[in-house]
């Protein structure tokens, strides 16, 4: 019997998959890496996975040294919840995500207090999208000879391109902004000058999500102008509805059941608490009960996690008297992603 070989448009599918995994790597460097893939794993039985397994880890510590870049591995598991008004936008304006052109929608800025689940946005849209997403973190591009943070910064550009489509994710983008000219000579500035130049000249599909636990207001008028960020969305800690899917999913997560009151009691309780605090009462409560042997239907598990939302109450009520001034300026300027906590 003759072994037909996959292809797709006449070329081996063993062939795309190699090719894709040295995308954003320059000629020498993804020439050393096969190079060093054969001699490591020729003679393996599943050769190819093991080429492209370690083509793949190369490239990300790579990428993740010179230039500060993480490709994120989004999964199924990784959901967003309580931002139901910015996915009803997802879903309107999804195909103008990622096309080529200036037509395209060029990114997205998202404000708000921190855990509030910004990132985990960046993974769940590159999951939804299907298209790489990776994060950027602009201070390593910065370096102290003249120059060479622009040359960094153009690099960087040229690397994005090859990754294309893909999503952008810069967090913190607040801390970037921050960099006055007396602390740098202007540098971070100049740097992010050509970042956005490129992004809004190149026609290459890439859409940049960009968030921010604070802000300047002077910082912050210049963000709203259309031309820069298509959309500004308030993310704060989640509604009523949201803390109980997030409950949930923790639980679910660590595989253990509760009943439906625990989950009410708990988003009753804690309002203004914000997605990640909700993660980590639940954690928390689940590996001390297993320390000391309480299970889910027991008294004392209901008892302690009511203790350790009090414990941390007195924490989240001065988080958020921080960011009333934020969360006043956000109703002007922007768009809520979802529906905010009860009074």
């Amino acid at each position: 019997m003759v072994r037909r070989e996959a292809s797709i448009g006449g070329v081996k599918v063993e062939e795309i998959e190699t090719a894709s995994a040295l995308l954003g790597l320059t000629y020498t460097s993804g020439q050393r890496m096969l190079r060093i893939a054969f001699d490591k794993f020729k003679g393996n039985t599943d050769f190819q996975k093991e080429i492209l397994n370690y083509l793949h880890r190369q490239k990300e510590q790579l990428l993740a040294r010179e230039l500060g870049m993480t490709i994120l591995k989004p999964t199924s598991d990784d959901v967003p919840f309580g931002m139901d008004f910015l996915m009803r936008d997802l879903e309107i304006h999804r195909y103008l995500i990622c096309i080529e052109g200036q037509d395209r929608e060029k990114g997205w800025l998202l404000i708000g207090t921190p855990g509030s689940g910004k990132s985990l946005l960046a993974k769940y849209l590159g999951y939804k999208l299907a298209y790489p997403a990776i994060s950027f973190n602009i201070s390593s591009v910065m370096n102290s000879l003249v120059g060479q943070t622009e040359k960094n910064m153009y690099n960087f550009c040229k690397v994005i391109e090859t990754f294309a489509p893909c999503i952008l994710y810069f967090d913190e983008f607040e801390k970037a902004l921050s960099s006055g000219q007396e602390l740098d000579g202007g540098t971070m500035t100049r740097a992010l000058g050509i970042l956005f130049t490129w992004l809004n000249d190149t026609n290459a599909p890439v859409f940049l999500l960009a968030s921010a636990n604070n802000l300047d207001p002077t910082h912050g008028l210049a963000l709203t102008r259309r031309g820069r960020f298509s959309q500004l969305y308030w993310v704060g800690e989640p509604s009523h509805q949201a803390r109980y899917d997030i409950s949930k999913a923790a639980f679910k997560r660590r595989n253990v059941e509760v009943s439906e009151d625990i989950l009410k009691k708990l988003a009753d309780k804690t309002c203004y608490f914000s997605g990640a605090d909700l993660v980590w009462l639940v954690n928390e409560v689940i590996t001390e009960s297993e320390h000391y042997g309480h299970g889910p239907k027991e008294a004392r598990f209901r008892e302690r996690i009511m203790e350790l939302v009090e414990e941390n109450r007195g924490r989240v009520d001065t988080m958020k008297s921080q960011y009333d001034p934020l969360r006043e300026w956000a109703r002007a300027y922007c768009r809520p992603a979802g529906l905010p906590p009860e009074k």
